[in-house]
């Protein structure tokens, strides 16, 4: 609602060209189409906060819904957070404790990112993490593009499973 009302105030400030309000999605998409891609080495940040600029200026962005498209545009994917979570090695230089507060930070943002909020949530996402990491690729590739952003809690994903199965004449066994 907030982000609805921060577009519309965007498009009216914008010399009144309001053919229609965008979603913050639909926002993001194009900021993302129309900015070079982000920089593995530190001289090209210069030309991507360049790019970055002018994609705000060709979609109207107001200064004040700029920061929530960076947000949600250039946030690491929960598959890419539970990957650096499962990977994740303690520094050389850092004390234990360091490290499990980092890995405490990492899980926790995990979760958010995956809207496990409470205690039988987190457990049937343990659980399905745990069911996706068994899968063979190509059934992992399907149920990916099934799932999109969201995860399938553990009963929805066995069906998901046993549906992709049985369509390929799969054995379950």
């Amino acid at each position: 609602m907030e982000l609805s009302r921060i577009a519309r105030q965007s498009a009216n400030q914008n010399n009144g060209q309001t053919s229609r309000v965008k979603s913050l999605d639909e926002i993001v998409k194009m900021v993302r189409l129309l900015t070079v891609k982000v920089p593995n080495k530190s001289d090209g940040w210069e030309y991507f906060f360049s790019s970055l600029e002018k994609a705000f200026a060709s979609e109207m962005v107001s200064d004040e819904l700029k920061p929530k498209v960076v947000l949600k545009g250039y946030e690491t994917s929960p598959k890419i957070c539970l990957e650096n979570f499962r990977k994740a090695k303690r520094n050389s230089n850092e004390t234990f404790s360091q490290f499990a507060s980092r890995l405490t930070s990492m899980w926790l943002y995990y979760c958010k990112l995956r809207e496990a909020n409470d205690c039988e949530s987190v457990n049937q996402l343990i659980v399905a993490d745990k069911m996706f990491e068994m899968l063979d690729s190509e059934t992992a590739t399907h149920i990916g593009v099934l799932q999109g952003e969201e995860w399938y809690k553990p009963r929805d994903l066995g069906k998901q499973c046993d549906i992709f199965y049985a369509s390929k004449g799969k054995s379950l066994r």
